[in-house]
């Protein structure tokens, strides 16, 4: 049931509580605070960013799990980052890519990459599968409300488009949306690719901070974020970010 609330940025945005089926593991609940904002200011964006807010279309939305605290927010400390070994050689491996960073633009022929994407990678039951639900969620999710927001695109030197990124901007840091590439570049792990390179713009704009998404310890999905070092996680029950230190 949906509840009400105060917003957090103390705005009159429109913000409520509303329950669902946890993205990560099916047979739990997962409790959101969302905030309907189409297009908040600086200030507003990095407090939102700092106490771990999450962005989707025109909503941004908060874990306010009762029972489960297995979701953390993660930033890389952009700053303060060295590219391990195996990171220098996926640089290294994509040196002959052109990067394009223009404001969000959709076009069929990155439509047609995330849907290709979507369908190779993702297995979730909960994904969206027909036609009109890729449709949607493509521009819904990508292209709404994204006049804060970058998108990083790569090509290679025939001009091909290997993956494409939405990346939101702050003051006090980034924060990576999304980040869909075509299957048939996976060998290049574009997707560690384009955090380097989100990190590398972070740095040359002394942007302290690099938001990849919310981090669950152990999960298979998300432990490929704890190559990212040194980074903080943030804990959605003391509010706070805590440094992650290496094992």
């Amino acid at each position: 049931m949906r509840e009400d609330v105060r917003s957090p940025t103390g705005s009159t945005d429109k913000a409520f509580m509303m329950p669902s089926v946890c993205s990560y593991f099916n047979e739990r609940q997962a409790n959101m605070l969302y905030v309907f904002t189409a297009n908040p200011s600086a200030r507003q964006r990095s407090l939102m960013f700092e106490n771990g807010f999450r962005r989707c279309g025109a909503y941004w939305y908060q874990i306010r799990c009762i029972h489960c605290h297995a979701c953390k927010a993660y930033r890389v400390l952009c700053h303060n980052f060295t590219p391990s070994r195996n990171q220098k050689q996926v640089l290294r491996r994509n040196r002959d890519l052109t990067l394009r960073i223009t404001a969000p633009l959709p076009a069929a022929s990155k439509q047609h990459l995330f849907e290709n994407y979507l369908r190779s990678r993702h297995h979730n039951p909960a994904a969206p599968h027909t036609s009109f639900e890729l449709n949607r969620t493509f521009y819904e999710q990508l292209y709404h409300h994204t006049t804060f927001s970058l998108e990083f695109s790569y090509y290679t030197p025939e001009g091909e488009c290997v993956g494409f990124g939405i990346v939101d901007t702050a003051p006090s840091c980034a924060s990576l949306v999304y980040f869909a590439f075509e299957p048939k570049f996976s060998a290049r792990s574009p997707g560690t690719y384009h955090i380097l390179r989100a990190i590398d713009w972070c740095r040359n704009r002394q942007i302290p901070y690099l938001i990849l998404g919310l981090w669950i310890d152990e999960h298979p999905k998300m432990n490929y974020k704890k190559r990212f070092r040194p980074a903080q996680i943030y804990d959605f029950v003391t509010q706070t970010w805590y440094p992650i230190h290496d094992e």
